[in-house]
């Protein structure tokens, strides 16, 4: 992954105790250019050999590679871990470097794209059939409900020109061939 800030490289590790990916940070100075990677599969890399990592382990609970997103553009990232044992997501949200945490409690959260200062990200109940599209700023100000249940992770196809576009989908869960595009909001 890019540095998303001026002092620090974050990435992907491994963490041999709780045996999940952790996001993790160095400091630029620090960041050693002899670290070979292999790829796994197109979206997971290992170290190649067994060696320490003294990065700084951001995240306490699971974090699955695509639920981590950045603006090319800005120095702002989102990222999304999950608790699994208490039902809780915790949504982190990275501005010139400062962070700030929106904890969501019996709901599962997919940051989709970052579009013009605002974070889109979808959400899902554990126990029912409830979950909507939500926008917030990354200083964790705006959040607002963009969407309804039916535009979720899952069916979130990408982002053209400013449009998040999702596969539109019938009364029984089935794609039917249409598209719907939602302009930033």
């Amino acid at each position: 992954m890019e540095a998303r800030d001026k002092s620090y490289k974050y990435y992907f590790g491994w963490d041999r105790y709780a045996q999940d990916f952790v996001l993790k940070r160095k400091p630029l100075s620090d960041v050693d250019n002899d670290e070979t990677y292999i790829s796994a599969d197109e979206d997971t890399y290992y170290f190649e050999e067994e060696q320490e990592d003294k990065g700084e382990r951001l995240s306490t609970y699971l974090v699955f590679m695509n639920g981590y997103i950045w603006d090319v553009e800005s120095d702002q990232f989102v990222y999304s871990e999950r608790d699994g044992a208490n039902r809780t997501s915790y949504l982190h949200l990275f501005k010139n470097g400062k962070e700030t945490v929106r904890k969501l409690k019996g709901w599962s959260s997919d940051p989709l794209d970052i579009i013009d200062g605002w974070v889109y990200f979808t959400v899902d109940a554990e126990d029912s059939d409830s979950g909507g599209l939500f926008a917030i700023r990354p200083d964790g100000s705006g959040f607002r409900q963009v969407g309804n249940k039916g535009l979720n992770s899952q069916s979130y196809l990408g982002t053209i020109k400013s449009y998040l576009v999702f596969r539109h989908l019938n009364q029984q869960g089935i794609p039917d061939g249409s598209f719907t595009f939602l302009r930033k909001q």
